[in-house]
């Protein structure tokens, strides 16, 4: 009943407000997943690429993604001892595996959202 009764100039004032907020809430959102990887998966791929000396690379190109690689020249082995990495993996949006000058290559997207 009140947008009904809102003059042209209002309305625009609403939308405005409304469009702020969502992206207030967005940039919000964003950092608490951030918080939330740097806390719950990140020490996971850290404790898995020490056990299995492997080379761990975090990129944040952007405020959408997290971009891991794991290198390691033997390979990678997931194991039933990984269980935590498992986990990680299931959290990841792409899995990429690759090799290049004979080192194996993972890589795992993470999408804020």
């Amino acid at each position: 009943m009140i947008l009904d009764n809102l003059s042209q100039n209002e309305a625009q004032a609403a939308i405005k407000a409304i469009e702020e907020t969502k992206q207030a809430n967005l940039v919000i959102e964003q950092e608490n997943y951030a918080k939330w990887f740097d806390i719950a998966i990140l020490p996971i791929l850290q404790d898995f690429s020490e056990m299995t000396s492997s080379v761990l690379e975090v990129e944040k190109p952007g405020k959408t993604h997290i971009v891991i690689t794991i290198k390691n020249e033997q390979g990678l082995d997931i194991t039933e001892n990984c269980k935590m990495m498992k986990y990680a993996l299931a959290f990841a949006n792409h899995i990429g595996i690759d090799s290049n000058g004979g080192m194996m290559i993972l890589i795992l997207i993470f999408d804020y959202w």
